[in-house]
C-alpha cells in the first residue's frame, strides 16, 4: 500500500529502496495465490520449482496453518508449483507447520548449526529433524554460520550472531568449537558448512555470497575432508549432540 508519510525515507525492512510502500503480510488463500500467479507472470514461467511460506511465526501462525499452508497445497495440486515448504528460524514454528501440512521441504535458518541445535534436542521444537525424516520432508539448512560467527577460522571479538554483536557466552562457545577444529586441522567454517549433513533429514545446505570467490570457497569447504574424529571429539566435549 502507498505510504506517503515515509516516502522520503529508506525502506525499513532491508531493501535499498525508498519507503514509498507499506508491506503487509497476506497469508490468506487469495494472498498466496496472487503471490504465486504474479511471480509466474513476472518470471514468464508456467510453474515454480519450490514455493516457501516465509516466517509465519512473525505475523500469524494461526493464519499460516488455517489458510496459507492449505493454499500452497492447492497450488501444488494444480501444478503451479512443483514443491512447497516453509522457511523459518524458529524450530517450534517449523515443527507446527510440518505437522499441519504435507510439506516437501523445510528451510531452517540458523537452528541446526554447530553452535545450536534446538531442532534436535529436548528444547522447544526438539525432535524436529527426526520428525521431518519420518514424514519425508527434506530439510534445507541455511544460516549455518549463524550470521557470521562461524564464518571465519579465527573469531574476531566483534563477531555477529543473529545479526547483532555476539554475547561473551556465545563467543566463548564458538571459540571452543574453533579450538577443537584447529586441533584436528580443520577450519571452523569448513566444519560448520558440513555439520548439517550429519543428519539424514538434511538434503541441502544453502549459503549466501557477496563475492564470486565466496561461491568457490563454499564449494571447496563442502568437498574438504573432515575426519570423523573431529565430530567425536566435539560430541565428547558436549559441544554438539551425538
Amino acid at each position: 500500500m502507498p505510504s506517503p508519510a515515509t516516502e522520503d525515507a529508506r525502506d525499513p525492512e532491508g531493501f535499498d529502496v525508498p519507503a514509498v510502500l507499506r508491506r503487509e503480510w497476506d497469508p490468506s488463500e487469495a494472498g498466496v495465490r496472487r503471490s504465486i500467479e504474479d511471480s509466474l507472470e513476472r518470471l514468464g514461467l508456467d510453474y515454480i520449482d519450490i514455493a516457501y511460506l516465509h516466517d509465519p511465526d512473525v505475523y500469524s501462525m494461526e493464519d499460516a496453518v488455517k489458510s496459507a499452508l492449505p493454499a500452497l497445497e492447492n497450488v501444488r495440486a494444480e501444478g503451479l508449483v512443483r514443491a512447497i515448504g516453509v522457511g523459518t528460524n524458529t524450530a517450534g514454528a517449523a515443527l507446527q507447520c510440518v505437522e499441519a501440512a504435507d510439506l516437501d521441504f523445510l528451510m531452517l535458518a540458523g537452528r541446526f548449526t554447530m553452535l545450536e541445535q534446538p531442532g534436535s534436542d529436548g528444547r522447544p521444537g526438539g525432535g524436529l529433524l527426526d520428525r521431518c525424516l519420518e514424514l519425508g520432508t527434506g530439510v534445507v539448512s541455511v544460516g549455518v554460520y549463524n550470521s557470521g560467527i562461524l564464518a571465519k577460522p579465527e573469531l574476531p571479538s566483534d563477531a555477529h550472531y543473529n545479526y547483532s554483536q555476539a554475547s561473551e557466552e556465545i563467543l566463548e562457545r564458538a571459540r571452543q568449537l574453533a579450538r577443537v577444529c584447529n586441533d584436528h586441522g580443520v577450519e571452523l567454517p569448513t566444519a560448520a558448512i558440513q555439520f548439517p549433513f550429519r543428519h539424514p533429514a538434511v538434503v541441502n545446505v544453502t549459503v549466501g555470497a557477496s563475492k564470486p570467490e565466496q561461491i568457490s570457497q563454499s564449494a571447496e569447504r563442502v568437498a574438504a575432508e573432515v575426519p570423523e574424529e573431529l565430530w567425536q571429539d566435539l560430541q565428547d566435549r558436549g559441544l554438539i549432540p551425538s
